[in-house]
């Protein structure tokens, strides 16, 4: 007989799930390191921080240089970051699923934040290299100061 929690009953016990969700979450210890080790909790904070931003201006990287977004996992790319960082390697998965949206909610919001009190122009190419087709779409207006400016976007 096996007494799990307070109860009796036969076959394999329940693991205990006080501590933590058990789902992979890291919510338990970002708790424990604010509540016992606050020095510690904001030093891994600021890193949390810096690794985001690096590995944001990796995905600025990628999309402003029209680079496929496997170059992330080219053993070339993996050796030159793995030479220069001290954050982890970026995967295919990550950029496409995790920064790239994020990053595509960002330009979206500062496009509209620039357009806003705007009247643009706007004009579009198209054009097709092998197997891959790419849109432009670009925004031209006059700002405020009587300063030509204009805002493109770029589509597969």
């Amino acid at each position: 007989m096996l007494r799990v929690k307070g109860r009796v009953g036969l076959g394999p016990a329940k693991p205990d799930r006080s501590f933590g969700s058990g789902r992979g979450n890291t919510t338990a210890l970002w708790r424990h390191l604010t509540r016992f080790h606050p020095n510690l909790h904001a030093d891994a904070k600021e890193k949390s921080k810096e690794e985001q931003n690096f590995l944001k201006l990796v995905a600025e990287w990628v999309v402003c240089i029209n680079q496929s977004f496997s170059i992330v996992e080219n053993p070339s790319f993996l050796k030159m970051m793995g030479y220069s960082s001290k954050y982890k390697t970026l995967t295919k998965y990550t950029l496409t699923k995790k920064i790239l949206p994020e990053l595509e909610k960002e330009t979206k919001d500062k496009i509209k934040l620039i357009l806003k009190d705007q009247r643009p122009s706007l004009t579009a190419d198209v054009w097709e290299s092998g197997d891959v087709a790419l849109v432009s779409i670009t925004a031209h207006f006059i700002d405020a100061e009587f300063t030509p400016r204009n805002v493109t976007t770029f589509s597969t």
